[in-house]
């Protein structure tokens, strides 16, 4: 109750218990006596349903203790530094500021009085505002990223299996949704789902923006064919400089030899030494 009023009351009750008021003093105190009391109970409840600011006088939301209403305005509420921030002597849990420097935007206290922790609000938000939003693109400004693990080893650390290119988007002889390497994205693994055929749902290698060795569907591998008919097709020259085993028959020039050793001018049909003369 405000002091005025007060001294008003009392004075009033002096002059009733001293019967020196006349007719219309009375009448006077006694209507100013009736508007005191009026303004300090509409003020009492409006701060115990809550405060409405607006330019229509619509009353506040009941769920609001500060309802405040515009279609041209807004609000501002403190702002300050980050060394200003922190010097703000035991900020309550959830007190807000705007910060001005230093990663600009909306904090929040999440911690306690004497161990704040200042959190941002938004689409920047994170621990330690650490998650950054770059246009269409988010990044990580610190530290190692886990997924399915609270203790990442690595920048990217998965404790589980990792799917590429889910939608089967993937064309023949694209990059488009493959795990690349470099930041020109030349190198890297695909794998064509789109296209039918064997070379559908494959496993492709690249290097240079060039595939360089495909395994298709069934198990064949190619080097410099994308189409391999064989567990190994080779389009080009092949060495090598050791030893090469076959334990059925070997073709050289003949994709489906008929001896030990075939070739496109001959073959042998029993031992066969390189270098050696063969056991009989």
């Amino acid at each position: 109750m405000n002091p005025p009023f007060t001294d008003l009351i009392d004075k009033y009750r002096n002059c009733i218990t001293k019967n020196q008021l006349k007719h219309t003093d009375m009448k006077n105190h006694i209507s100013a006596f009736l508007i005191a009391l009026s303004i300090l109970y509409t003020q009492n409840q409006a701060f115990t349903q809550g405060v409405a600011i607006n330019a229509g006088n619509i009353p506040p939301d009941p769920s609001a203790m500060l309802d405040v209403q515009s279609t041209d305005k807004g609000i501002l509420i403190p702002r300050m530094t980050l060394s200003q921030r922190d010097g703000i002597i035991n900020p309550a849990n959830g007190l807000i500021i705007y910060q001005t420097d230093n990663t600009p935007g909306f904090y929040f206290n999440s911690g306690t009085p004497s161990t704040p922790s200042w959190q941002m609000v938004g689409s920047n938000a994170g621990a330690g505002s650490q998650w950054i939003n770059n246009g269409s693109g988010i990044h990580y400004s610190d530290g190692n990223v886990g997924i399915g693990t609270d203790n990442p080893v690595s920048m990217l650390s998965v404790n589980a299996g990792i799917n590429v290119d889910q939608s089967d988007s993937n064309g023949f002889g694209s990059l488009a949704s493959a795990l690349t390497f470099g930041q020109n994205k030349r190198v890297g693994i695909a794998s064509n789902r789109s296209n039918q055929g064997n070379v559908q749902k494959g496993l492709d290698l690249y290097t240079g923006s060039l595939r360089r060795l495909s395994i298709d569907s069934t198990g064949n591998v190619g080097i410099g064919t994308s189409s391999p008919q064989y567990r190994l097709d080779v389009s080009g020259t092949a060495r090598f400089n050791n030893i090469i085993y076959a334990t059925y028959r070997l073709g050289i020039g003949i994709p489906d030899p008929t001896y030990p050793l075939h070739t496109s001018t001959g073959y042998f049909n029993t031992r066969v030494g390189i270098g050696t003369i063969p056991n009989k």
